[in-house]
Parts: C-alpha cells; sequence; structure tokens
C-alpha cells in the first residue's frame, strides 16, 4: 500500500510539471567535516574556535579542541590570556553538542573520522540578532587566528543547496 501511495505521489509530481529536487531540509552541514577541519564560532562581539580531532561512530562521540574569546577582542590566540583554550568530549545519548563558553553547537557523526555540525536555524527561517554564526574554514591549526577578517564567511543557517539527478548545487 505505502508503495502504491508513493508511486501514485510520484506520477502526480511529473505530471503537474514537478521536477525531481530534494532541498535541503537540515540545519545541518550539507557535506561531513573530516576530523581536523577548524570552525570558528561569533555571536555578537563573542568569537571561538573548534578542531574537530576525532570523530567515530561507536560510540557516538566528537572530541575536540575548543578556543574561546568575550572581551571583544577577535584574534584567538592561545598564548593570549585573555583567550581561554581546552579539550573536550562529547557523546549521546541523544546528539552529542559541543559545549564550551557560551557556545552550544550540536554535532552527529557521519562515518569515523566525518560528522556534521548543525546550525541554529533552516535556511529558510529569518534571521536573529546575536545568533550564533559558523564559518567553515581550510585552516589547519588556531595561531594568531583574526576571526573577525572579512575572508570568513560566516553562516547562522547551512547554505541552499538541492540535488537533482545525483549532483549537489549549492548558493
Amino acid at each position: 500500500m505505502v508503495r502504491l501511495f508513493i508511486l501514485f505521489a510520484f506520477a502526480a509530481a511529473t505530471l503537474v510539471g514537478c521536477s525531481p529536487i530534494v532541498q535541503n531540509v537540515s540545519q545541518g552541514t550539507p557535506k561531513p567535516l573530516p576530523d581536523g577541519t577548524v570552525l570558528l564560532l561569533r555571536q555578537g562581539t563573542t568569537y571561538g574556535a573548534i578542531v574537530l580531532d576525532r570523530q567515530q561512530e561507536i560510540p557516538e562521540q566528537v572530541s575536540f579542541t575548543w578556543y574561546y574569546r568575550n572581551d571583544g577582542g577577535s584574534i584567538l590566540d592561545p598564548n593570549d590570556p585573555k583567550v581561554t583554550t581546552g579539550q573536550a568530549l562529547s557523546r549521546g545519548p541523544s546528539i552529542p553538542e559541543m559545549r564550551f563558553g557560551t557556545f552550544v553547537v550540536p554535532w552527529s557523526i557521519a562515518a569515523t573520522g566525518l560528522g556534521y555540525v548543525y546550525y541554529d536555524r533552516l535556511t529558510s527561517a529569518p534571521a536573529q540578532p546575536n545568533q550564533l554564526e559558523i564559518a567553515i574554514t581550510d585552516l589547519s591549526a588556531v595561531v594568531a587566528v583574526d576571526a573577525a577578517n572579512a575572508q570568513w564567511h560566516y553562516r547562522s543557517a547551512p547554505p541552499a543547496y538541492y540535488t537533482y539527478g545525483g549532483n549537489w548545487y549549492f548558493d
């Protein structure tokens, strides 16, 4: 019965001219992030960074190094006394969250060494003041990084994307 309904729905969509496009319905990154990825975080004038050190499936957990600065400055340097840093491990029983300072970033596993991070809102939802923003970088370490530099593309929602014919398209 369910198969018949799915077949009917697909046929009806095809007859009215709908394309078989799947749009993002998740608040997660569209593709999994590998171990070693550096994320920059911004919320108002508070900055932080996460290095995804080790992501594993069984048990589902992520170990990460974090950096936090909440004095209005944006340089993340572990040698600066205004920057707090540490290491943490996050695991279930529900969706693990990477928590430090005032930041909370949900995470889930894709495969060992690969995971998703989640934004505060869907792409279609309006942005809110002082919402957490995340920049996925190509950095290999956090050493005197200016988190306010215009080179970082911060987002409070995942990029708009869709799949068509097995291909991914991003905004």
